[in-house]
């Protein structure tokens, strides 16, 4: 289970309370067919991560298992039916997100929060199933809902609701909050493929992760964030080897790296010198630097990204994450921060 900011949780439940939930809801009794274990892994190093619950009604776990995506991108939840008792039962059961955080009423489908679904006519289920936040939903505080119904009468998944009572099943609650993902500056320079470039990038991360790249004679920002990626680990110390190359004639060029610590991207018109892992090199002619730098404690445990940057004829003031240029390269790459 994750711990959180005391603010964030208490402004968690504020959000949550403000929506309308039905509560009274099955099931009644204890024995045989039950929601089994839940998984799901979301941003920001969050975890959903709740045994099967043997008891009656409602269990409501939206303080204490909380899970933060982001609109658009793609999750795995791992979910399905469990025993209390015998395992020769149907049951169908169906998990929602409550896109737009207005509540759950009774007698209502919300096909459209339905993320995953299941029926079994024996025995017990595990599934994997990967689901889209919608890209249009708003950040928003709300919750998760898995439900599974026995119900050797009925075992369609369809007839089912959020709001649903019946006798064996289990119903557990799980706290959402859904944000927009950060957003980088990609629409940035250079221009023109010849002349000075980002050299090679080299560096080695925890769990034996790590890349090499070679230098890149195109325009526009080298996008590598799905392809070349590395895991550092909070209060860790690692090498990075990177510098300036051409793609033609020499000229004195100036840049540096960056690692978006904190997670939230990078504007226009800023410099996040704190974001650099060293200060901006100057380049007479191509060269290499080798940099050591420290994962800060105040990095954001989770995914984020590292640019490499380096532009011809400039002062180290003009190096920035979103400065646009003529001559000069620019690559991303993805980075993975861990606590431990």
């Amino acid at each position: 289970m994750n711990i959180l900011p005391v603010w964030f949780v208490f402004g968690l439940l504020g959000l949550i309370e403000a929506a309308e939930y039905c509560t009274e809801i099955g099931p009644t009794g204890k024995k045989e067919m039950f929601l089994g274990e839940v998984i799901l892994f979301g941003e920001e190093g969050t975890k959903i991560e709740a045994s099967k619950y043997c008891g009656t009604h409602l269990r409501d776990l939206t303080q204490t298992h909380i899970a933060h995506l982001y609109s658009g991108n793609t999750y795995s939840i791992e979910w399905g039916s469990s025993t209390c008792g015998n395992e020769s039962s149907t049951s169908k059961g169906r998990v929602w997100i409550d896109w737009p955080g207005l509540g759950w009423k009774n007698g209502v489908l919300y096909t459209d929060d339905v993320i995953t679904s299941f029926s079994t006519d024996y025995g017990t289920f595990e599934g994997i199933t990967t689901f889209t936040v919608p890209a249009d939903t708003a950040a928003v505080t709300t919750r998760m809902r898995a439900m599974v119904v026995q119900d050797e009468t009925n075992p369609n998944p369809d007839a089912i609701h959020p709001c649903s009572q019946f006798a064996f099943g289990g119903t557990t609650d799980f706290g959402i909050v859904i944000s927009s993902p950060p957003k980088y500056c990609t629409d940035i320079g250079p221009t023109s493929d010849l002349d000075s470039t980002l050299g090679s990038v080299s560096i080695t991360g925890a769990q034996g992760s790590g890349f090499t790249v070679v230098k890149y004679c195109g325009e526009g920002l080298r996008d590598l964030t799905a392809t070349h990626t590395v895991k550092l680990i909070i209060g860790q110390t690692y090498t990075i080897t990177w510098g300036a190359d051409t793609c033609g004639d020499v000229f004195y060029a100036a840049g540096t790296m960056w690692i978006d610590w904190l997670g939230v991207g990078w504007r226009e018109n800023r410099d996040y010198t704190d974001d650099e892992l060293s200060p901006v090199i100057n380049y007479p002619q191509s060269g290499t630097t080798t940099t050591q730098f420290t994962v800060p404690a105040h990095a954001k445990v989770g995914i984020t990204r590292m640019r490499g940057m380096v532009i011809e004829d400039s002062y180290p003031d003009d190096v920035r994450p979103c400065r646009d240029f003529p001559f000069g390269g620019v690559t991303d790459f993805g980075v993975e921060i861990f606590s431990s």
